[in-house]
């Protein structure tokens, strides 16, 4: 084989270049230099990406805790809520049952009195 065919077997056309003269042609080590470019660029993509998906990730955890701190939340202040409104209907309850008392004793006290005043207006009989 001659030199000129060697040459030509070591060279590849590039792609998408113009071609006014000669085609542009790349050597082999050319080649591999732009396929380490490429696959340090995937690393790299590969790299962002895992970022992305753990930023997402760590989004997704806050959300989740922030939904269940507020929940939690919610629930807490309804026992507590809930613990104040039954103090307050016992509240309520012992104040009735009081004025129901006070109101039986101030019927007993107006029938004494009144009892009290008949018997005074009463002449006495000997």
């Amino acid at each position: 084989m001659s030199e000129a065919e060697l040459n030509q077997k070591n060279f590849i056309p590039l792609p998408g270049k113009p071609q006014e003269k000669p085609s542009p042609l790349a050597t082999k080590e050319e080649l591999k230099k732009q396929g380490k470019e490429i696959s340090r660029l995937d690393t790299i993509m590969k790299a962002i990406l895992a970022v992305l998906f753990v930023g997402f990730l760590t989004m997704l955890i806050g959300v989740a805790s922030m939904m269940l701190e507020t929940w939690l939340f919610k629930a807490n202040t309804y026992k507590e809520y809930k613990s104040c409104v039954e103090k307050q209907e016992e509240i309520i309850n012992k104040q009735e049952t009081f004025i129901k008392e006070q109101t039986r004793l101030l019927n007993n006290y107006s029938k004494q009195l009144d009892d009290m005043a008949r018997n005074k207006k009463k002449p006495k009989q000997k």
